[in-house]
């Protein structure tokens, strides 16, 4: 039995109001007319070019009026985990009637690359799926940018982890196996109890839940398209027994499986095979009609040519040197940029350091996202009487290799990885600060350097830049007076650096 596609897309009729699970980020952007999607939260009223976004694990029900379509796009789980690591800390929750003003352009960039990807999976020619990756990628980019929200801390993990992503590529593959904890404990060297508690840290929800959405999904299919008895459809889809599926299928549904087939069955169609996309038979999907293409078009041409996103505020300024005292540096700085912070760890970055080090010159290593990944631990449970480890373990061994080498940081902080949730990573640079000062001393962390950095084009405010650079001045002058800190202005050297409609007044 094949597993779940990493994506799927297609234009969709409601027939008739029906249930489903949205296992995987889901999005639906409607074409044409009104569809009303109603989940446990909130009821949503779609019309022509709004968009939906519903995180995974969303139970909800569809339906819509007379001649209305709508494209339906799900990204898996184990697809969006394997490519952006801290998929599991976020939700991805919107709808684009809601949306705070500001954020037009990238509501209309997401609806061209959902327009893209569908006509990409619709064409037979090789290249499209070329095309079709570029789209899907241009999604996901959207979404992890400006459309995810961190979960509580009590329901996330602090950092991406490819072990959990691991588990669920394969229980999407497998679902239909008599799958246990203990047979992934035993892969994965744990204890079942250690697997359980990190899997329902990591996702949200526990591994015997995740496991039952994904058996109920493909359960829906085979109760709506084949005549096989409930409990034939219950053991194919992995369930123990009958009376256990028709249990958590009313605990998801609240409704048996057989009134839910009587309910929703079509007699007239009774024997006919869904199409490869379909999954009930209230959902009709639709071939890309010249008029749909004509009507997609419209919101494809939305986005100005090699403008998608805001421009940040340019403005042509003259600068007067009063003061024409000539300096002379007295000591080159040469920053050697290597990503993240324990990329430092890896013997073949050391030697390249090393050899900069000896050979150019370099006294600095430049870092980026010091905060995700893995250079920082989470605190969680483990099975130790006394925890052995701590979250900077991986930041101190980087440190100390760097401190030995008599070289410094050079730390770029992103606006978009403040911003994303501003408070958390505050808090995690005070005490990362004031823990390297404890460990290292306070002589060589006063070495380091903080650069505030925002890309040219940007969704931010002016106003916004200027208090977070202020805020994070503030917090590091606070603890270390010496330190330097600057801001990153885009710039160019061009004898016309302004583009066209860029121009402050």
């Amino acid at each position: 039995m094949p597993r779940i596609k990493d994506y799927t897309i297609g234009i969709q009729h409601i027939k008739s109001p029906s249930s489903e699970i949205s296992v995987g980020t889901k999005l639906f952007f409607a074409i044409s007319n009104q569809i009303t999607i109603t989940t446990a939260e909130q009821k949503f009223t779609l019309q022509e070019g709004d968009i939906l976004i519903l995180d995974r694990h969303t139970p909800y029900t569809i339906h819509g009026n007379t001649n209305h379509s709508i494209i339906d796009c799900t990204i898996s789980d184990s697809f969006f985990a394997y490519y952006f690591e801290d998929y599991f800390s976020y939700s991805f929750k919107f709808f684009s009637k809601e949306s705070a003003p500001g954020r037009e352009h990238i509501v209309a960039s997401l609806r061209k690359s959902i327009t893209e990807l569908l006509v990409a999976s619709s064409a037979e020619k090789s290249a499209s799926k070329l095309d079709a990756q570029s789209a899907l990628f241009q999604i996901m980019q959207l979404l992890t940018r400006f459309f995810k929200t961190a979960k509580p801390s009590s329901l996330r993990k602090e950092t991406g982890d490819k072990r959990i992503s691991r588990i669920i590529r394969e229980i999407e593959e497998r679902f239909f196996e008599p799958l246990s904890l203990k047979e992934f404990a035993q892969k994965e060297f744990l204890s079942e109890a250690y697997l359980s508690r990190y899997f329902k840290k990591t996702t949200g929800v526990g591994f015997l839940h995740y496991l039952t959405e994904i058996r109920l999904k493909n359960a829906l299919q085979n109760l709506l398209y084949s005549t096989e008895s409930i409990t034939d459809i219950a053991l194919k889809n992995g369930f123990s027994s009958q009376k256990h599926f028709s249990e958590s299928f009313k605990a998801h549904f609240q409704i048996t499986p057989s009134h839910y087939r009587a309910k929703h069955h079509s007699e007239k169609k009774l024997f006919e095979q869904p199409s490869e996309h379909s999954f009930t038979k209230q959902i009709v999907q639709i071939e890309p009609t010249p008029d749909i293409l004509s009507q997609l078009s419209n919101f494809y041409q939305e986005i100005e040519p090699a403008r998608e996103l805001h421009a940040a505020p340019f403005e042509r300024k003259t600068i007067e040197l009063t003061n024409k005292t000539t300096y002379k540096l007295t000591k080159n700085v040469h920053i050697l940029t290597i990503g993240k912070l324990n990329e430092v760890l890896k013997e073949n970055v050391q030697t390249e350091i090393l050899t900069g080090r000896d050979e150019v010159g370099i006294n600095y290593i430049g870092i980026r996202h010091l905060f995700s990944g893995t250079t920082f631990l989470p605190d969680m449970e483990t099975d130790e009487l006394v925890p052995t480890s701590s979250p900077y373990a991986n930041a101190d061994l980087a440190l100390t290799f760097l401190k030995q080498q008599n070289l410094n940081l050079f730390v770029r902080l992103e606006y978009q990885d403040i911003s994303e949730n501003e408070e958390a990573v505050f808090k995690r640079l005070d005490h990362f600060l004031r823990h390297s000062v404890q460990v290292f001393g306070r002589e060589f962390v006063s070495k380091w350097h903080f650069m505030f950095f925002n890309p040219k084009y940007t969704s931010a405010e002016k106003s916004e830049l200027k208090r977070l650079y202020k805020k994070l001045y503030q917090l590091i002058k606070s603890l270390l007076p010496a330190i330097q800190i600057g801001n990153f202005v885009p710039f160019s050297l061009s004898k016309t650096p302004f583009p066209r409609g860029i121009l402050g007044s």
